[in-house]
C-alpha cells in the first residue's frame, strides 16, 4: 500500500537588515524573528524549512489548529523584505 505524505506550505517573511544580516519569520504563526548567522545564509531556505517543521510539530503535538496560510501577495512587506513560500512534507 502506497502512502502519500502530507504537504504543509506557509509564507515566510525574510528581512534584510544589513549586507550580511537577515532574519525571517512565519507571520501566520506569529513567530518571532529568527536571525541568521553569516554561516547560515547559504542555507537560508533549509533553515526556514527546519523552523517551519518545528512550529508545525509544536502545533500538532499540542493539538492546536493550524493557521490558514496567507497568500504571498497578501503579506505586508517593505522594501527590505521578501516573501517566500516554504513547503515541507510530513515524514
Amino acid at each position: 500500500m502506497e502512502s502519500t505524505a502530507k504537504i504543509y506550505a506557509y509564507p515566510a517573511r525574510f528581512t534584510l537588515h544589513a549586507e550580511r544580516e537577515m532574519s525571517f519569520c512565519f507571520p501566520d504563526f506569529h513567530s518571532p524573528e529568527r536571525h541568521l548567522t553569516p554561516e547560515e545564509m547559504p542555507q537560508l531556505i533549509d533553515v526556514a524549512a527546519d523552523a517551519l517543521g518545528a512550529l508545525l510539530n509544536e502545533y500538532l503535538l499540542l493539538g492546536k489548529a493550524l493557521p490558514e496560510a496567507t497568500p504571498l501577495e497578501a503579506l505586508d512587506l517593505n522594501e527590505n523584505q521578501k516573501g517566500l513560500w516554504i513547503q515541507i512534507a510530513e515524514a
